[in-house]
């Protein structure tokens, strides 16, 4: 029986993925590997065969197939959106800034909200913002949560979620006591710090992110970190590649202890502070695309961000934003709805409907490919270094269109109107179009 968490399937598409009995799990077993614990799940209630004489192999058969239609086979992690509140206003910031009306969720909901995916073996959980150290004491709650929650697991015999390394918090380095903060870490080996840095030369640095002596400040953290005893691959800094000053080399003059620490963003991406303050996307293309990606680029049968995605119909991670609102993607924040919300139903109805919902729908039905057609490229111009941009400006536009139409819009007003505001959530500027049809 050790191995019956790690080989329970649910055999019926229309059944619940996770949480079934308090049993949660992705399934990915094989046939062969199902069949020996049919009997035991029949024993126990789990399933019941249709006939005395069913062959269970027709049934391991059955479980293997309803496993690979799972739209949640292939999720990994959590990211945790813990506040919508931020202490800078950085430049290219692709939220627009802070969002004051968007404190977060209550610690307790949050918990609640994770326990199924914990359950359902998920390795991987990241805490975010907006800035996530400004809710320090409610992250702190959520951390103990997470290790007490796996180590009472590993001792259940039916344990399904398997104790997993890594837990990352992305904050921009501004944490109001270091030493306090680091300190609390320490204790957790599994705990990774990601500082978003965005460019080694001081000035540029704090330039962008509007705060003079940030720099600095982030150079403590990093320091004092190893002088605490963190291992230097627990701490790590993120560069932008487009915000980088390109005729000077500041990794070869970058402190040595950091220099195996930095991960590389490739562009900047077309929402938020960067539309509204101009900023280029960048030179650099995402996978080798030759030229920038438009409306036009978009098709189904395209690869992920080289033209089209796919994790609203698999989502690898799945995200919880500070209003409750669960979906899977870091750009989808202006969607008027993604998978669920917490304030409506639990994390496992939401994931167990996952395919009922609009994002699935607009997704398998083509309804994202024929929205990409209608945008105004007025208002939203590009070009774009991924098809990410484009899609959630689209997928956002789709969904506002729709209710423009059954709330009694024509179809030219509901155009124009979902145009304005998909621009408005993601700070576009207006097109002459949408304008002029409104008036």
């Amino acid at each position: 029986m050790n191995e019956f968490g790690n080989s329970f399937l649910h055999y019926v598409t229309d059944r619940p993925y996770i949480d079934r009995d308090d049993l949660l799990v992705v399934g990915k077993k094989s046939a062969e590997a199902a069949r020996p614990f049919l009997a035991e799940w029949e024993k126990l209630g789990l399933i019941s065969f249709l006939t005395a004489n069913r062959r269970l192999s027709a049934l391991a058969d059955e479980i293997k197939t309803a496993s690979l239609q799972n739209p949640l086979r292939i999720v990994k992690g959590v990211v945790v959106e813990l506040t919508g509140l931020c202490n800078l206003n950085c430049r290219h910031c692709l939220k627009g800034g802070s969002h004051p009306e968007e404190y977060g969720l209550p610690a307790e909901t949050i918990a609640e909200a994770l326990k199924p995916l914990l359950r359902a073996g998920i390795n991987e959980i990241e805490f975010t913002g907006g800035e996530v150290t400004l809710r320090q004491n409610d992250l702190f709650t959520l951390i103990d949560f997470v290790k007490d929650y796996l180590l009472l697991e590993h001792e259940r015999p039916f344990k399904l979620g398997e104790m997993f390394d890594d837990l990352f918090i992305t904050h921009n380095g501004t944490v109001k006591d270091p030493k306090e903060f680091l300190l609390r870490l320490l204790p957790f080996p599994g705990i990774r710090l990601q500082v978003s840095l965005d460019t080694l030369d001081p000035a540029s640095m704090e330039m962008n992110r509007q705060r003079p002596g940030l720099f600095a400040r982030v150079m403590y953290l990093a320091i004092l970190s190893q002088q605490l005893g963190f291992p230097k691959h627990r701490v790590s800094f993120v560069l932008n590649s487009a915000l980088r000053e390109p005729d000077k080399d500041w990794e070869a003059d970058f402190c040595a202890p950091f220099r195996q620490r930095l991960g590389m963003f490739p562009y900047i991406i077309q929402l938020g502070n960067a539309v509204k303050n101009g900023l280029p996307h960048t030179d650099h293309f995402y996978c080798g695309i030759p030229q920038p990606l438009g409306f036009a680029d978009l098709s189904p049968g395209k690869p992920n961000m080289c033209g089209w995605c796919h994790g609203y119909v698999k989502p690898k991670e799945i995200y919880i934003r500070p209003t409750g609102s669960v979906g899977n993607c870091p750009y989808a924040y202006g969607l008027p709805e993604e998978f669920g919300s917490l304030s409506d139903r639990p994390m496992a109805e939401i994931l167990n409907n996952l395919q009922r919902s609009l994002p699935y729908q607009l997704f398998t039905t083509g309804a994202i490919a024929e929205a990409a057609g209608q945008m105004d490229s007025t208002a939203f111009p590009g070009p774009f270094a991924s098809s990410c941009e484009p899609i959630v400006l689209a997928h956002c536009y789709v969904q506002l269109f729709r209710r423009y139409q059954a709330a009694g819009d024509n179809e030219v007003i509901a155009r124009a109107k979902a145009t304005l505001e998909t621009a408005r959530r993601y700070k576009y500027p207006v097109g002459k179009y949408a304008e002029q049809e409104i008036r």
